[in-house]
């Protein structure tokens, strides 16, 4: 389960890189006439269009990939909620949550035997 959450972590930091991406194209060709020359690269090929035509595809794809990477976060909240029970189901602890655990425990049983001793150390007469 941590894997798959990893990996949708990577998945959504590479999706927020393409999103900034078409930020910075979107910006730099609005300002650009409609009818000038623009090239689109379209899996490994090439294309020349105007600006007319790349404009709308870009806008297009940045929405797509905001969809995507809402979907991705939403998958990825999910997958933790179901991590997080399936933790409390089993009794399951990382290193660093059984460290402070004890921690917490070793705390209290001090507490508990200041306040015992506390009552017991009275003065006889």
């Amino acid at each position: 389960m941590k894997r798959e959450a990893q990996l949708m972590i990577g998945k959504i930091t590479e999706l927020e890189h393409e999103l900034g991406e078409h930020d910075l194209v979107k910006s730099n060709i609005e300002k650009l006439a409609p009818d000038r020359a623009a090239f689109r690269l379209v899996g490994t090929v090439l294309i020349r269009q105007t600006v007319g035509d790349v404009l709308p595809k870009v806008i297009e794809n940045r929405q797509n990939i905001a969809a995507t990477i809402e979907q991705l976060r939403a998958a990825l909240a999910d997958k933790n909620a179901k991590a997080g029970e399936w933790k409390k189901k089993y009794g399951i602890l990382t290193q660093q949550e059984h460290e402070v655990d004890q921690r917490s425990r070793a705390a209290e049983e001090s507490a508990s035997s200041k306040n015992d001793s506390a009552a017991t150390s009275g003065v006889l007469a």
